[in-house]
């Protein structure tokens, strides 16, 4: 009994009128704290068909990009906490923030604020000189929510992330992934 995560993938891929694959999913029963592996790729896919599920998020649509790929991979999940990391390949992406919402000047000041994020996030991953910004997935479970809502912003924490906006414990993991012996 459970979640059907391949069906949600499926159905996220048909709400963005893309596919959505989860092409490995593993589930035991044996831990208490029922955990769940998930690694999943998403192909093509205009970025500004993701707004409808990220300005109910944060206060930001998507004015353009292209995705070229999503891979997700190996994302090791329970009841409290999912990590994991994912790499995004993407062109032209350009975004719109509404963090002021009153005042006389609004329109202005997010216009501003909206000018200075696009000068700092990457407008392509990997950059021109071939860099790859890998994102790390760090998400604590809300467990008032559905399972979609764990997978969706879990997800979104690892593409934060390579756009270089982590948490504390992204930063954690980061720095224990340099550490590591290649």
């Amino acid at each position: 009994k459970g979640t059907y995560v391949r069906s949600l993938a499926y159905d996220l891929g048909v709400a963005l009128g893309t596919v959505g694959v989860c092409s490995q999913l593993v589930r035991t029963a044996v831990d208490p704290r029922d955990s769940l592996w998930w690694w999943a790729t998403v192909d093509s896919l205009d970025m500004k068909d993701l707004n409808p599920m990220l300005t109910r998020l944060l206060p930001a649509k998507i004015s353009h990009g292209f995705l070229k790929r999503l891979n997700i991979s190996m994302v090791a999940a329970n009841d409290a906490t999912a990590t994991g990391s994912l790499e995004v390949y993407y062109n032209n992406l350009y975004l719109e923030l509404t963090l002021i919402k009153d005042g006389t000047l609004k329109k202005l000041k997010n216009e501003l604020i909206t000018d200075v994020a696009n000068y700092i996030l990457p407008d392509d991953n990997p950059d021109n000189n071939g860099f790859m910004r890998k994102g790390i997935i760090y998400f604590k479970r809300d467990t008032t929510k559905a399972i979609f809502n764990y997978l969706w912003k879990s997800t979104l924490s690892g593409l934060k992330s390579t756009m270089g906006i982590n948490s504390p414990e992204q930063k954690q993991l980061k720095k224990e992934l340099k550490k590591k012996p290649k």
